[in-house]
């Protein structure tokens, strides 16, 4: 683990600000990838900045999604979702945002899955030529049945910029691969994490320890194939990071967390 953030769910950044402030987190922004916030986001923006302008922590934002189809192969839908990025692309500078979370959009069995790797590549090197040049970029699964077509899209792209943000709970509910073969696979390539738990029947965020993934077993294997990840809590922080405490995750061998 490089770093821990808190994301904030779709809310207020203020909600959960003060528990980042008082364990020495970073934020993952959530609030402003909905489309009708995209297409006017100054009011919930200039909150936002307000409330960060003294926040010195890693800062993270979840970027627009949805229906997006990055690989599509028709031009008119990959047109679409450049749109919606290129009108967030603007916040990063605004709210000096390090790493951006985006989701790879693939359904399993709607393409030809050659012909998306194609697109998709094509797609996410004109994304990090957009982007701000410190700004790390993290393609997250979500219905993908195994990992192996994101990491032919990663080692085509060849950027170190680019990389896995792996949604463990994504994983667990939606896909055919084991979250820690997913974390074995993709090892390195994987640079960012969302935390949750659920019991395998649906897309839950739940905190740590209240579904039945085997987090011990995916954290021990996180920490051996992609040490260098960001985790972020992408479900309500206090018992998460209870679980996390309990499992020594918080202490001083959690990276310049110092909790």
């Amino acid at each position: 683990m490089r770093h821990l953030l808190l994301c904030t769910m779709r809310q207020s950044v203020d909600r959960i600000l003060p528990v980042a402030l008082e364990q020495h987190t970073g934020i993952e922004i959530q609030a402003l990838f909905f489309p009708p916030i995209v297409d006017d986001p100054h009011r919930l923006l200039d909150g936002h900045q307000s409330a960060l302008e003294h926040f010195h922590g890693v800062r993270a934002m979840h970027g627009p999604f949805a229906d997006l189809c990055p690989g599509s192969p028709d031009p008119l839908l990959r047109d679409v979702a450049m749109y919606r990025i290129r009108q967030a692309i603007p916040i990063l500078d605004i709210l000096k945002i390090d790493h951006l979370i985006l989701h790879h959009g693939y359904v399993p069995n709607t393409s030809p899955l050659d012909d998306w790797i194609v697109h998709s590549t094509a797609f996410w090197r004109k994304v990090l030529e957009l982007v701000p040049s410190g700004t790390a970029i993290h393609i997250e699964n979500y219905q993908e049945n195994s990992p192996e077509f994101m990491l032919r899209i990663i080692e085509a792209v060849d950027d170190p910029r680019l990389g896995i943000c792996l949604d463990i709970g994504h994983a667990h509910a939606f896909s055919r691969t084991s979250v820690v073969d997913w974390v074995r696979i993709c090892g390195a390539s994987i640079t960012y994490i969302h935390l949750h738990d659920n019991d395998g029947s649906g897309d839950q965020h739940l905190p740590l320890g209240q579904g039945n993934i085997l987090l011990l077993d995916v954290t021990a294997a996180l920490e051996q194939y992609a040490p260098a990840a960001i985790w972020a809590l992408e479900t309500e922080p206090e018992a998460s990071l209870a679980w996390l405490s309990r499992h020594n995750y918080l202490g001083e061998k959690a990276l310049n967390l110092h909790i």
